[in-house]
C-alpha cells in the first residue's frame, strides 16, 4: 500500500462521522496543492491523464488506484447516511463518482494558482 493510500485511510479512519471523514479526506487531497514534494500534483490523476490516450500497460493499475478512491468516498456516505448526516435517498455511488470528479477543480486551482 502507497504511502498517499496510508495516510488517506489513517486520517479517515480516526475519525468518527462522516462530516468528520469527509473533512479529513479533503484536508489529505489539499496537501497536494501545498507540498512541494508533489510537485505536479496527484500522481494518480496524471497518470490517468497520460494513459488516456496511449495503450499504457499500467492502465488498470490506474483504474484500481480510482476504484479504491471511489469506494473510500463511497464508504464516508454509506456511514453518512447510517448517522443520518446524510440522505439515505442519496445514490452513494454516483455521489462518490460526483465528488470525485468534483476533485479535478484542483487542477485548476493549481493551473490559476487561487
Amino acid at each position: 500500500m502507497n504511502e498517499r493510500k496510508k495516510n488517506y485511510l489513517q486520517a479517515i479512519k480516526s475519525k468518527e462521522t462522516a462530516n468528520e471523514q469527509f473533512q479529513a479526506f479533503t484536508s489529505i487531497f489539499m496537501t497536494l496543492f501545498q507540498n512541494d514534494i508533489l510537485v505536479g500534483g496527484c500522481p494518480l490523476m496524471n497518470a490517468a491523464i497520460e494513459a488516456d490516450d496511449s495503450n499504457i500497460l499500467i492502465e488498470d493499475s490506474i483504474k484500481e488506484g480510482f476504484t479504491g478512491l471511489i469506494n473510500t468516498i463511497k464508504a464516508i456516505i454509506e456511514l453518512g447516511k447510517s448517522q443520518n448526516e446524510i440522505d439515505k435517498q442519496i445514490d452513494s455511488e454516483q455521489m462518490a463518482v460526483f465528488i470525485l470528479s468534483s476533485i479535478g477543480a484542483l487542477i485548476l486551482s493549481r493551473l490559476y494558482k487561487d
